[in-house]
Formats: C-alpha cells, structure tokens, sequence
C-alpha cells in the first residue's frame, strides 16, 4: 500500500446510538492500523454532539483523498436538507461511483438498511481484527463501504478506553445535565438511570421488550429491592415518550425530556443518561452506549427477568454485543 488508505462508510441504519455503535468499530480500525484514514459520513447529523469534526469537513481536509470523492462527497452530504431518502439516494450514487472509479472500489457488509440498491462486492460480514483488513479491502483503493455487518469487535474491546475518550459526549450537553442530576445525586446514595423504550418498541423484535410503564415500575422496584436494599436510591424516568412520573414514588424522577417535555433534546438526555450510576433498561443501543460513554454498569431487561435474576454488565458494550437479548440491539 502507497500513502493513505481511505475507507468511507456511507450507510448502516438507525439513529444515534446504532451510528455510535458503527462509529465505534470504525474508529477501532482507524486505532489499530495506523495508515487507514476511516470516514463515517452517517455521522454527519450527530457528530456535534460527540464533540467531533462534520464528516465532510473531514473529508475536504484529507490528504491524500482524490478529489473526485471530495467534490461528490461536500455536494451531497453537505447540502441544507438531509432526509431519510436523500441518505439512501447519496449512498447509492457514491458506491456507484466508486464502482466506474479507477481510483475506487464498492464493498458491502451485511444489511444496509438503505431503501435504493447498492451496488458493490458483497459480504455477508465484515469482520476485522488484527491483520486481516487487506483481506476485504484493496490497499490501494478507496473503499467505499456499507452495512451493519462491518464490524472490529475485538479491536474495540482492545482500544474501548481510546474510543471512550474519542467519542465523549459536549460539554455543553455535559454541564446541563450535571445541573439537573445534580439535585438528585444530594439526596441520593446511587442513582439509577431507567432507559423506556416505547414507541418502535411496540413492533420491534415483535414487541417483545415492550413494557408498559406500570410493569417498568415494578420492575425497577423489584431491582432495587434484591440488588440496593440498604441504599437511597433515586431513579432517573429517561423515555421516547411522555410518562406519567410525577404520579409514581418520590424516588422516581423526571429525565431532562420528561421534565420540560423537549423531545428534541434528546442529546441532553443521551448526556445525563451516561451519567448516571447503573443503567437499566431493554435492549437498546442508546442505553449501551450512554453506559459504555459514562463507563457505567449496564442492567439488561427482558422478559421473566425477574425469575432468571438480574445481571450486571460491567463492560456493556462488548458484554451487550454477546448478551442473548442485548445482542439483538448490538450487533
């Protein structure tokens, strides 16, 4: 291989947490091979609050990286509006490109998730650890890359305390949430923060790790009672969706969301999530990163958890990946 080696990927599905999960084996190959530049154009629409650099602008700022690329690249992921269609639309047109590309080559790992077809040499998984990245990839081409399954697991295993540091969360969304956490954790010896997933969780996975908010309460209740029985525990109500915690125990309380009922803030929420002690909560990207991020012990929920006992995942996100339900979220 002569110079830079450039990957960009340019669709996985999903929305904050899934690109922090793809982001973060991306950032673990990027770690481990030192002439690999790796570019996550999805993470477009959330690197601001990771504190990172637009994709884009990385892109134009790379050395190395035909122009070609920088010029498709700035004049469809830069643009004033980005739906859903125009994502699946960009992606496609990039892979076709790097397919007539002299320069390029189109490679696919598993499902896109994009609604347009993709073109390109198809895996049904990328795995990659150490000194295998070249078996996927030509060396001196770019590679433009799609798919959940482009995945470096025992790389982000090796280098979580790296990525961790990377992909911290703004200090603008830190200091809000450390101000409203903060009245919570005076009066409290362990705050656990409850991850509601409701809205999609309705169809997802046939609406198996769907709760509804009477039966979260007893189950948290019946976690704090087995697990923290000597302990003033306050637990933090995070949700896609409106709940009624004010008519629950005192011990209950409101997310920055629920509190001002700003759905838009979910990045807040994402920040004070990661700050909490444990995390509870059904299978769910958002929740595992928040707990990988704030290095947080992750408490899975599931069906007859109660019966088979609660568990503890210390390392959550490669301990989520291996979980028999997490690892529906975490792939």
């Amino acid at each position: 291989m002569t110079g830079k080696k450039h990957i960009i990927y340019t669709s996985g599905g999903g929305r904050l947490g899934n690109q922090l999960v793809n982001y973060a084996n991306l950032c673990a190959i990027e770690m481990e091979y030192p002439g690999v530049s790796v570019i996550s154009l999805p993470f477009q629409d959330y690197s601001e609050i990771c504190s990172r650099d637009s994709p884009v602008s990385y892109v134009v700022d790379s050395d190395g990286l035909p122009n070609s690329y920088k010029h498709i690249i700035k004049h469809l992921w830069d643009g004033p509006i980005r739906t859903e269609y125009s994502r699946f639309y960009n992606a496609s047109v990039l892979h076709a490109f790097s397919i007539v590309s002299s320069k390029g080559e189109s490679v696919i790992g598993g499902d896109t998730h994009t609604q347009l077809p993709i073109l390109g040499r198809e895996y049904e998984e990328i795995a990659i650890s150490e000194e295998n990245l070249f078996q996927f990839f030509d060396g001196e081409k770019v590679s433009v890359v799609s798919g959940w399954g482009v995945r470096a697991w025992p790389l982000v295993r090796q280098y979580s305390d790296k990525i961790r540091d990377e992909l911290q969360i703004d200090n603008n969304y830190i200091s809000k949430a450390e101000d409203h956490l903060s009245p919570v954790r005076e009066e409290s010896d362990l705050v656990l923060g409850a991850h509601i997933r409701h809205s999609d969780y309705r169809t997802w996975m046939s609406g198996q790790y769907f709760f509804p908010f009477v039966e979260y309460i007893d189950l948290l209740e019946d976690y704090v009672e087995k697990r923290h029985p000597n302990k003033n525990v306050s637990i933090l109500v995070f949700s896609d969706e409106p709940q009624p915690v004010g008519e629950v125990d005192n011990k209950f309380k409101p997310s920055i969301c629920q509190d001002d009922g700003a759905e838009s803030d979910y990045p807040y929420d994402f920040a004070e999530l990661s700050l909490c002690d444990r995390i509870i909560g059904p299978p769910s990207t958002f929740s595992t990163f928040a707990a990988f991020l704030g290095n947080s012990p992750l408490v899975p929920i599931y069906p007859h958890v109660r019966s088979k006992g609660w568990e503890v995942l210390k390392e959550p996100l490669t301990e989520a990946k291996n979980h028999p339900h997490f690892g529906s979220a975490v792939k």
